[in-house]
């Protein structure tokens, strides 16, 4: 009987190979925007498929290098294949607008905040958090979305919540002190 391991790594080298060789629209490494609709709704879930199992039969014998491909399809679903609800941009189009994954959530620019990319990448990265590796290569400071770290989404989308607030306060105050003139006024013409 065949090891389940080895049988799952290897279904997933031939397709990998196959795609990659006959450089199809599945080829892992094809990231081009003119194939993404095909590359995301029929690759990466076949990808992804093959490489749960081989990731379940596998366990903690994992090899490292085919482990590394499946952080990437799991991330690519959210970083590659997700769109801004707004701009209905690929995220990874949104992303190089200045989404810097170095510095905590708190201090980036609330206009980034306001894209649902931000979320779906946050969500990308924390499914692949634990290979160091992996993020490094994207420019993600790891310590920042580690289990310790209190950097959230909700970090940087409380700060546009705060600034509308602000901005609330500031009216309601403009509109109280005009509303005092407008009865001194009428106070004194009658």
């Amino acid at each position: 009987m065949a090891d389940p391991c080895i049988a799952a790594n290897q279904a997933f080298i031939d397709y990998y190979e196959t795609q990659r060789i006959g450089n199809t629209k599945c080829n892992l490494d094809n990231q081009k925007l003119d194939d993404r609709a095909e590359y995301c709704s029929t690759c990466i879930p076949q990808y992804d498929s093959l490489l749960s199992k081989a990731s379940t039969a596998c366990g903690e014998n994992f090899d490292a290098s085919i482990k590394h491909n499946y952080d990437f399809v799991k991330f690519s679903k959210h970083y590659l294949c997700q769109k801004d609800s707004k701009t209905d941009e690929y995220c990874d189009v949104v992303y190089k607008k200045g989404f810097n994954y170095t510095i905590p959530y708190s201090e980036w620019d609330s206009s980034l905040c306001s894209s649902s990319c931000a979320a779906e990448i946050d969500k990308g990265i924390r499914e692949v958090s634990q290979n160091s590796d992996f993020l490094k290569t994207y420019n993600i400071d790891s310590a920042l979305f580690n289990a310790n770290s209190n950097n959230t989404i909700d970090s940087c989308t409380k700060k546009i919540g705060e600034e509308k607030t602000s901005g609330g306060k500031a009216i309601s105050a403009n509109i109280c002190l005009l509303s005092l003139i407008i009865c001194l006024i009428m106070a004194y013409l009658k």
